[in-house]
């Protein structure tokens, strides 16, 4: 036990150098946290950014006549959405991984089983959307038209939600109050 006790600082000094190094480690970290944390959620801007321009094109493709549209044609831009939508989808995953994996289905990957994250269901949701569009009919399409607006609807709140950007203007007036004093 005496050895213990002698281990102990005995000098203000001792304390203070012993304190430094803990206090540094610890903010260090916590540095480290908000950085990955920021650098999260400006990814989760950037993703959901492009996933909106995928959805305002897909719901603005309703509105157009297949039969007059030029270079590139109807089916080459449904398509182009689609693919865009699919990606989305995926890299949609990535932030929204699946929480509980059900083996029920043993043949689907981890990522693909249990689908029930919000932002996700939209993507998916307006993927099959676009996927009925007919490239030879548009009045089959502008019926699809408000579905799909409901789908961005519900995208962009659910997005909104997560990123809370009432917090985020808080926050960012703020720091501008600090750094720039009137």
């Amino acid at each position: 036990m005496n050895d213990l006790l002698s281990l102990l600082p005995t000098t203000l000094n001792q304390l203070v150098a012993l304190l430094i190094p803990i206090m540094v480690a610890y903010f260090g970290y916590r540095f480290h946290e908000r950085m990955r944390l920021q650098h999260y959620f400006g990814e989760l801007r950037v993703w959901s950014s492009t996933c909106l321009d995928c959805l305002s094109e897909a719901v603005h493709l309703c509105e157009l006549d297949p039969s007059c549209t030029a270079d590139p044609d109807f089916f080459n831009r449904r398509h182009g959405v689609l693919v865009q939508l699919s990606s989305c989808i995926d890299q949609g995953r990535w932030f929204f991984p699946n929480a509980e994996v059900v083996d029920t289905e043993n043949w689907r990957l981890d990522s693909y089983r249990n689908f029930e994250r919000r932002p996700l269901d939209d993507l998916v949701y307006a993927y099959g959307a676009v996927k009925r569009l007919s490239y030879k009919d548009q009045s089959e399409n502008v019926l699809m038209k408000a579905p799909l607006v409901e789908i961005k609807k519900d995208f962009t709140s659910s997005i909104q939600v997560l990123l809370d950007p009432k917090k985020a203007h808080k926050q960012f007036g703020l720091a501008m109050k600090q750094n720039f004093p009137r």
